[in-house]
Order: C-alpha cells, then structure tokens, then sequence
C-alpha cells in the first residue's frame, strides 16, 4: 500500500518537473535574452556599493557571464545600466558600465 503512494508521488513529481521544463524552454524561446537578464540581475545583486561605483568594464562582465558583447549591451540596456567612456592621457579611453541605483 505505501509503495503505490510513493511510486505515485513520484511519477506526478516527474511530471510536474517535466511539465516546468517544457515551461522554461517555451519562455526562452519566446524571449530568448530573459536567462542572460537573469543572469545580470544576479550578478548585480552579488557585488559591493564600491564596485557598483566603480563601474565594470565589458570585458569583466564577460568573463562572469558568458555572451557576446552585442547580446550583453542590449541586456544591460534593457536593465537600465548606462555606459559612460573613461578618458586617459596614458592610453586609450575606456567604456565602463554602471549599473542603476
């Protein structure tokens, strides 16, 4: 009796795990840039007041998430991150990010 219960729990917990898989590739299909703006909020959420300050380079963002820098410009866009160019007098300026308040 507590083996039919259990095999049964288990096959609609699969089914509801499946049922949310199919759910997922269905959004990221439909909106492909959602998992890489989740992925952002994430890593905005993770860093310190100083280093929001400071602003993050392109290429630093890269090497946390991993798209190309057409995809990750548009995404920082669509959150509301600006960008503001960094002038130097000892090499070539620099673009950095900084993201909302």
């Amino acid at each position: 009796m507590y083996g039919t219960f259990y095999i049964a729990g288990l096959r609609r917990r699969a089914a509801e795990l499946q049922a949310q898989r199919i759910a997922d590739a269905a959004a990221a299909i439909a909106d492909p840039r959602a998992v890489l703006r989740a992925n952002l909020l994430s890593f905005q959420s993770s860093q310190t007041p100083e280093a929001r300050a400071h602003g993050y380079l392109l290429e630093d963002i890269r090497k946390v998430i991993h798209a190309t820098p057409q995809q990750l410009g548009v995404a920082l866009d669509e959150l509301g991150w600006s960008r503001r160019r960094t002038w130097s007098n000892t090499g070539p300026y620099r673009r950095r990010w900084y993201p909302p308040d």
